[in-house]
């Protein structure tokens, strides 16, 4: 079975190992770049978490073969920025995924 592993900010790490997700964290937007291809070019892993923002960072190049890898799948989740954003974003994912409305409180 191909693991699932968050690439984020050091800051948020400890939230997704809580919930029992490997993580990579970083300090710095070329320590996260230098994690998520490592996980992208890994044959073991299924699905990569990874901060948006780290995605917006990322040159054209870089940013067109993480968005077009299939096996892991990259899906960017907002990290750090809370609030009302966030939750949107969330219930946005959620009714994609699950096909069904879901209110966050």
């Amino acid at each position: 079975m191909r693991r699932v592993v968050a690439v984020c900010p050091a800051s948020v790490a400890p939230g997704f190992a809580l919930a029992g997700v490997e993580t990579r964290a970083y300090t710095t937007s070329r320590e996260g770049r230098d994690h998520l291809l490592t996980l992208v070019r890994s044959a073991e892993v299924g699905v990569v978490l990874v901060d948006d923002a780290l995605i917006e960072a990322l040159e054209a190049p870089m940013r067109r073969v993480v968005e077009e890898s299939d096996r892991p799948l990259v899906v960017p989740v907002p990290m750090g920025r809370g609030g009302a954003l966030e939750r949107e974003y969330l219930e946005q994912m959620l009714r994609r995924v699950i096909g069904y409305h879901v209110r966050l409180r």
